[in-house]
């Protein structure tokens, strides 16, 4: 049986399907924070300090949004975060 079988399986029999939970060290989120700090400052230096000038810190900084969402969305599920 496949994965998807198992799941619909458990489902129609009542049992509790439950997922892995996902576990990140806490000095990968922070260097994440950081990378996305860096990625963010670039961006910004790049916008008011070099008029645009540089495609590249463009292209980069367009990562940040998934980071800091990603970072922000795996502190706020922890146990006892709200």
């Amino acid at each position: 049986m496949d994965k998807n079988n198992t799941a619909a399986v458990a489902a129609m029999s009542g049992e509790r399907f439950s997922l892995q939970s996902l576990r990140i060290a806490d000095g990968t989120l922070k260097a994440l924070e950081w990378i996305g700090l860096l990625l963010m400052t670039g961006d910004h230096v790049n916008k008011y300090l070099l008029n645009d000038t540089v495609p590249l810190l463009f292209d980069a900084d367009r990562a940040v949004m998934p980071i800091f969402a990603f970072v922000l969305a795996f502190n706020l599920a922890r146990p006892g975060a709200l």
